[in-house]
């Protein structure tokens, strides 16, 4: 009875033996299957990451292009620096010998227009005061002129009336003379026939004294006439004066113009100077700015630069970690259960690495293209400069 019980407890201990076998069998099966599906996966990141090292060597490659470009950059750069050094000498030449020797002869100039313009203002008060001395010295002879017209004019009429009254003086006498001398005489002659001889005498004086009488008139005439030639020689002298005095007094008009045309000239001159130093003063502090800009960019640049290099040190430094990490995970890739997760997370890390390098190319670019752009404006703002500087020069 215990032999039975015996041999049941044993056949039981078999079965369960038995059991855990088929479930060790079963479970390494399973481990099996899930470790080749593993070793698949692991075989394809594998074939990734040979893929990646592949596109790693050709990013080395790509590095070294980038370091020639660099390189190049750098040369460039050092280039225009020169450049712009020389610019800069070459610029402070150009502000020393020609701006300043340019502002000194425009202040000479203004000088010399403002000595010449205060000259023409004396000109001026010397002709506005002439031309009133004219102007009185005309009003006095139109007076005096006026003044001998009326004195004339009374002159003649006396004259005239002297001349009436001693002409009708001359006939009364000569007919209180003469008339009743005459009828006796001819009363005698007509009673004395012998006597005709002496009535023609008479006649001939009476004849005489009328012709004397006609001469004294005639003279008289010519005397009028001549005082009239002569004063129409006078009125024609004093026309050619009046004459004389207008066509002076519209030459001092016209050199008051002349005087007011020269004195806008200069106040133009002195606007165009004053709007020119302006322009000189703007265009200073727009050089200044500039020079600030493309230091702030060198700045940039060179601080770009050091963190390119401290990024490109990390970048090999994480490189040499994950082909470390490679090799070591290749050698644990039977043994270690994580190997994906590390493989996915060096994947990351490869594209986060790659994403980082790109972006600090991008980026160093942009700088490099923001400085090449500033050069650019410097030196168009410089030329314009130099062509509004050389188109002023000729204005003045």
């Amino acid at each position: 009875m215990s032999a039975r019980r015996y041999n049941y407890s044993e056949i039981d201990e078999l079965n369960r033996i038995l059991t855990v076998e088929r479930e060790l069998v079963l479970k390494t099966q399973e481990n099996y299957r899930i470790l080749k599906e593993k070793f698949l996966e692991i075989s394809r990141e594998n074939e990734n990451l040979k893929i990646d090292r592949k596109k790693l060597l050709e990013g080395e490659e790509s590095r070294e292009k980038l370091q020639e470009l660099e390189t190049r950059s750098d040369e460039l750069i050092k280039k225009m620096k020169q450049s712009n050094e020389e610019r800069e000498v070459r610029y402070e030449k150009f502000k020393v010998d020609t701006i300043e020797e340019l502002q000194n002869v425009y202040r000479k100039e203004l000088q010399d227009q403002n000595q010449q313009i205060e000259k023409l203002r004396e000109d001026r008060r010397d002709l506005i005061k002439e031309n009133d001395e004219l102007l009185e010295k005309i009003v006095g002879l139109n007076t005096e002129i006026d003044d001998f017209k009326r004195k004339e004019k009374g002159k003649e009429v006396d004259m005239r009336m002297k001349f009436d009254q001693k002409l009708r003086e001359l006939v009364l006498s000569n007919d209180k003379r003469t008339s009743p001398s005459l009828n006796l005489q001819i009363q005698k002659i007509n009673s004395e026939s012998d006597q005709a001889s002496e009535i023609n005498i008479l006649k001939l004086k009476n004849d005489q004294f009328m012709k004397e009488n006609l001469e004294l008139e005639l003279k008289f005439r010519y005397d009028e006439r001549e005082f009239s030639r002569k004063l129409g020689q006078l009125e024609q002298q004093f026309s050619v004066r009046i004459s004389e005095f207008e066509k002076l007094c519209e030459q001092k008009d016209m050199e008051i113009e002349d005087l007011k045309s020269h004195l806008e000239t200069s106040e133009k001159v002195q606007e165009s100077l004053k709007m020119y130093e302006r322009n000189l003063q703007i265009e200073e502090e727009h050089r200044e700015r500039l020079e600030m800009e493309v230091k702030s960019l060198y700045e940039k640049l060179q601080k770009s630069g050091e963190e390119k290099e401290e990024f490109e040190k990390n970048l090999k430094l994480e490189r040499d970690k994950l082909e470390i990490s490679l090799v070591s995970m290749k050698k644990k890739l039977e043994m270690t259960p994580e190997a994906p997760e590390n493989v996915e997370k060096l994947r990351k890390e490869l594209r986060e690495s790659e994403r980082r390098r790109q972006s600090e190319k991008e980026k160093y670019q942009k700088i490099i293209l923001e400085l090449k752009d500033a050069l650019k404006r410097l030196e168009k703002n410089y030329r314009d400069a130099v062509g509004r500087l050389q188109e002023t020069i000729p204005h003045f």
